[in-house]
């Protein structure tokens, strides 16, 4: 059992098992293949906090890829103390790491512009889920066309989130015409199922300048989303965040919020 490989394994069964997204696991399971690269020979009874420490002390890594890599080891270790197969637990000494907050970085308009005469009708789809609707990369790889409900107040479409959350979003008469044209998934993959999620990324990337991606369309859409009512809390909803501090970091506020804040704030000297 103790072998790294098997270990891992019966871990990951473990976060399977309590509804842990998909790339949450993937991103556990890279962690912990890393780790145990490093200090093999060493188990994972025989290792310590201070070879925990010597990996999470890497200078090359940022301070929110040591944090989750922390969060990591202190997750695996904490499953193999509880079930007994270890006396102590060597994350549990480990120092927190702080986190760094993300600024927002929307899309620029004329970059998206571009985008959008350069695409494709499928590119543009996916432009338009991304940009217009909020959706992640992930999401818009398994939008539906039956995912397309109709409601007093309008169309909106049912989306598939992070951890299996649905959430829905109001979406135009266009868009759900758009979507229902196309049978079973939107962007079905040759190989069957529809695209991954990283294909659409790369799909997306491909007619935006170096640096702006389909997580910046959904910026793009969370900060014009917020411009039209100053409503945090719809905007929230609308990306599918269990906290609106996340919401925050995808929010550009307005320019003429900001000029009003600070006017009001003026005297005459």
């Amino acid at each position: 059992m103790f072998t790294w490989s098997a270990a891992i394994a019966a871990f990951i069964s473990h976060l399977s098992a309590g509804g842990r997204a998909r790339g949450t696991r993937e991103l556990r399971r890279y962690h912990l293949l890393c780790f145990a690269e490093v200090v093999e020979p060493l188990s994972p009874l025989a290792v310590t906090v201070t070879d925990l420490e010597a990996w999470l002390g890497r200078e090359d890594w940022t301070a929110n890829t040591r944090r989750s890599a922390r969060s990591t080891l202190v997750g695996f270790f904490s499953w193999v103390s509880a079930n007994g197969w270890r006396a102590d637990n060597p994350a549990a000494l480990l120092a927190t790491v702080t986190g760094v907050l993300g600024r927002p970085r929307p899309c620029p308009e004329q970059f998206l512009r571009s985008a959008v005469i350069a695409a494709g009708p499928r590119e543009r789809l996916m432009l338009a889920l991304g940009a217009g609707c909020g959706l992640r990369r992930g999401e818009i790889a398994r939008v539906r066309g039956d995912h397309v409900e109709d409601t007093i107040d309008g169309p909106i479409l049912r989306v598939l989130g992070k951890g299996n959350k649905t959430r829905t979003v109001p979406i135009s008469d266009d868009m759900a015409m758009r979507l229902r044209e196309r049978a079973g998934y939107a962007f079905p993959s040759p190989r069957g199922g529809h695209l991954t999620p990283a294909h659409v990324g790369k799909l997306v990337s491909r007619l935006l300048p170096p640096g702006w991606t389909t997580h910046t369309l959904r910026h793009r859409f969370a900060s014009a989303a917020y411009r039209a009512d100053r409503d945090i809390r719809a905007v929230q909803e609308l990306l599918g965040h269990a906290s609106v501090a996340t919401t925050q970091i995808y929010t550009a506020i307005p320019d003429d919020a900001t000029r009003r804040a600070s006017l009001a704030a003026a005297i005459v000297a």
